[in-house]
């Protein structure tokens, strides 16, 4: 591959993973929320099965009610970043109350779970490090070249460590 498009390839990816993450760490952080109550109208788990020679796949869904200024909506979305049903439907059962936290801006979105998920930090720090190594490509003629496969460790290291992250959390939670 050209070192042009080696660095194209990386400022693509790195700004991917970086805007993304950058999208979410703002709902998360800077989003002026309320808190309501809610009431969970889907907690359930679904699994099933898509070829005899393969594992049995889990399918979540996780949804809950609740009024803002008189309004009623419905949220599917446990956290920021979403895709973590799984959490909700391990942690309530159809009918809980729970709190919702309401952006006063766009009442319409909401979530169970304020906190910032682990995946989203570590997506952003790994589109940050692409980006980094697409700036030394870019600045050297010759680039060392142990950056290269320092960064495709730290991408691997983080991918795993947020695997353990994920199979830890759904031990504990007996899910």
């Amino acid at each position: 591959m050209t070192p042009i498009k080696l660095v194209a390839a990386h400022l693509v990816l790195g700004l991917l993973a970086t805007g993304y993450g950058a999208y979410v760490l703002h709902q998360a952080v800077l989003t002026e929320r309320a808190t309501v109550p809610a009431t969970v109208t889907v907690a359930r788990s679904t699994t099933y099965q898509t070829s005899p020679d393969q594992p049995p796949r889990t399918r979540f869904a996780f949804e809950y009610r609740y009024i803002y200024d008189g309004t009623t909506y419905t949220s599917s979305k446990y956290s920021y970043g979403g895709r973590d049903d799984s959490a909700g439907v391990c942690r309530y059962d159809h009918g809980d109350t729970i709190t919702a936290h309401v952006s006063t801006s766009d009442p319409a979105n909401a979530v169970a779970d304020p906190s910032i998920p682990p995946f989203i930090v570590g997506l952003t720090a790994i589109g940050l490090l692409i980006l980094a190594h697409a700036a030394l490509l870019a600045a050297r003629k010759d680039p060392p070249r142990h950056l290269g496969p320092l960064i495709g460790a730290a991408i691997l290291a983080a991918s795993l460590a947020y695997f353990a992250h994920a199979v830890v959390t759904a031990v504990i939670q007996d899910c």
